[in-house]
């Protein structure tokens, strides 16, 4: 199962990833020959490898070509609806989003999103209705089309007509649903929002409840994971259940059959994410070996999960989510118990040194998908996890006794988490706003260059199967990937960068050189700051110089006010006409006024300028104007950036998604 899981998903990502399937069998013989001569595997070892990639880069291939293509064929036109609801969420002005299963003109099994006015249902119940659907789109601020794809929704409506909702009797959805609501509103009920949003996150895996803010702030400290419902949490399930079934000395066939069945019933509760999915099929060959007498390994679990979890939806093998449940469980499974199984523990501080290299490693295992779909790492991940997880851990096992007492009003219990996370969002507020404790790594090759020390990684190991020789090539490339950083960073501090962002138009201009920038909101939207916000975290720059809100002041200072509260803000300016009480803080900073008919800021190598609805950028011989969001005759499209060089050079770049 490791062979066949490991070829089966480099088989699916180089399906995914690549263009030319001549060139990936070429790549795939070129391995199976390093494979044979380099890391003296067996021939049929090799054989079966290639087989398993040749099947999993064909069943992808085949699942696009049969099942996703012929769903999106029906993007543009209007068609009619029925199915069940599996989920929905309520937001502003009585409109709901729901996420339904059933059929398309009552033919073509598909799931689907539909926004629009609410109705009365609850999950498990039918709905049917007729609307024009669509393809989701990546935009800068969310890859919608990437996200739903790897979960198995491939259209969208935007609004419904002839809305109708037939209600189920019974259903299991509806019956965890109602369940998970009790306790919510419980929850709710017991403790302060910020810290029912953290429980919420941790027992149900939705993190709707946690402050955006917060969500940085864990990241950052390494402990994210605990809002994402994962192993960690179904171990912690599965012992309090068996310490339960202990105290009526079920039989082992018993105590499987309950274990599958209030597993199956969590992972639904918590809307089977690709991270609980993976960690059931994990547990449940872990519950289901010594029935068979047989001892469970986690790296032929991990294999077998990919291979279960990619035959339904083949595209859930580019999910961020799904891809870091997978290398947490090889790292927490395989790769950590190797490197430290000679260490010794006939002390308290070999035990805690012991402790602490093993979140090291998994930390290790964890980072080239970090890099890869985040590009951002905590340095204090290993011992935030040694000494933050088990708070975290022992707030989830009080959630969950208090849960399974729902009907005994266990508010207290809920008094205790809530306590214990006020503790964790404590810490990690202190921590996270550190710039010291977590490293952004920025550049068009830094995924390639993760990708390529991976395999360095691997290669080393496979060659002289040693844990000093993997220990080293493990530390030489995270040494290489922040030298490559470090040398990005150089490179590109030369470089000012002016990006024009937006929705459907240019709304903001942010100019940027080095770890600093201006930011000129020209249109005053509320969905600027966002923008703002995404685009200097992917540069990995925290503190601004001047915003300058020459439009819309008043709605515009309460949104960069929430938006950019994690970063450094020096000046802010708003339109000279403009009301606010004496004394009052825009972004940490009091505002200063000005007609923005003659502003500027020189830098030295360069400067930038707005004159009436006008702003220039100068640097040395470049120069750059956006009149009106346009270079006065057009229109730019936004989401691009203009970079300019001291020597003269100059040249428009999309960004990703843009």
């Amino acid at each position: 199962m490791v062979l066949a899981g490991t070829a089966w998903a480099a088989g699916l990502a180089s399906a995914a990833l690549a263009g030319s399937a001549f060139a990936v069998f070429a790549v795939a013989l070129f391995v199976a020959f390093l494979f044979k001569i380099l890391f003296r595997f067996n021939l049929k070892s090799i054989i079966f490898m290639l087989t398993c990639f040749t099947l999993a880069f064909s069943y992808y291939n085949i699942y696009d070509l049969t099942v996703y293509r012929q769903i999106t064929d029906f993007s543009g036109s209007k068609v009619s609806y029925t199915g069940t609801v599996t989920d929905f969420h309520d937001y502003a002005d009585d409109n709901s989003v729901y996420y339904l299963d059933g059929k398309i003109n009552g033919r073509f099994k598909a799931k689907l999103i539909v926004y629009t006015d609410s109705v009365m249902c609850e999950p498990g119940d039918s709905m049917s209705f007729e609307a024009e659907v669509r393809t989701p789109e990546n935009t800068y601020l969310s890859d919608s089309k990437d996200y739903y794809k790897s979960k198995g929704i491939y259209l969208q409506a935007e609004s419904a007509e002839n809305v109708s909702v037939e209600s189920s009797a019974f259903s299991v959805r509806k019956m965890l649903f109602r369940f998970r609501e009790k306790v919510c509103r419980l929850i709710d009920s017991s403790v302060s929002s910020y810290e029912s949003g953290m429980i919420k996150g941790m027992l149900f895996g939705d993190k709707s409840g946690i402050d955006d803010d917060f969500v940085t702030l864990l990241n950052r400290t390494g402990i994210g994971h605990v809002t994402a419902v994962s192993g960690l949490h179904l171990v912690l399930f599965c012992t309090l259940v068996r310490f339960i079934l202990g105290k009526f000395r079920t039989g082992r066939l018993a105590e499987f059959a309950v274990l599958e069945v209030l597993m199956m019933l969590f992972a639904l509760c918590c809307g089977m994410s690709p991270s609980v999915m993976r960690a059931f099929v994990m547990m449940t060959l872990v519950n289901l070996a010594p029935l068979f007498f047989r001892y469970s390994d986690s790296f032929n679990s991990v294999g077998t999960a990919i291979i279960l979890l990619t035959i339904s939806n083949p595209f859930i093998i580019l999910n961020p989510s799904f891809l870091l449940s997978v290398s947490g469980s090889l790292g927490a499974g395989v790769f950590a118990p190797y490197m430290i199984s000679d260490m010794r523990t006939d002390s308290t501080f070999r035990r805690f040194i012991r402790s602490l290299a093993y979140f090291l490693c998994v930390s290790a295992a964890v980072t080239p998908v970090m890099f890869i779909c985040f590009g951002e790492l905590s340095l204090v991940s290993p011992l935030s996890n040694l000494i933050i997880t088990p708070i975290c851990m022992a707030a989830l096992l009080i959630s969950m006794v208090g849960s399974l007492l729902i009907f005994l009003n266990p508010a207290v219990l809920f008094k205790i988490s809530g306590a214990l996370c006020r503790i964790v969002l404590n810490i990690s507020e202190m921590i996270g706003k550190n710039k010291f404790t977590h490293i952004k790594l920025s550049g068009e090759y830094i995924a390639v260059i993760t990708a390529v020390l991976v395999v360095f990684c691997i290669s080393a190991y496979l060659i002289f199967r040693n844990r000093k020789y993997s220990a080293f090539s493990v530390v030489i490339s995270f040494v290489l990937i922040f030298c490559s950083g470090a040398f990005y960073n150089i490179a590109s501090g030369r470089i000012v960068k002016t990006a024009l962002l937006g929705e459907n138009e240019v709304g903001v201009i942010v100019v940027s050189k080095g770890s600093t920038a201006d930011v000129i909101d020209i249109t005053g939207n509320r969905k600027n700051c966002r923008y703002v916000s995404e685009y200097l975290d992917s540069l990995g720059i925290y503190e601004i110089n001047n915003i300058l809100l020459t439009k819309s002041p008043y709605s515009s200072m309460s949104s960069y006010n929430s938006e950019l509260s994690l970063f450094s803000v020096n000046n802010i300016v708003i339109p000279a006409d403009t009301y606010i009480r004496r004394g009052s803080v825009i972004c940490g900073c009091v505002p200063v006024y000005s007609d923005f008919s003659d502003w500027s800021a020189d830098y030295g190598g360069y400067s930038v300028s707005v004159n009436d609805d006008s702003v220039d950028v100068n640097y040395d011989s470049c120069n750059f104007e956006c009149k009106d969001g346009g270079n006065g005759v057009r229109k730019y499209k936004p989401n691009i950036v203009l970079y300019m060089t001291s020597s003269g050079k100059s040249d428009f770049r999309r960004l990703e998604n843009g």
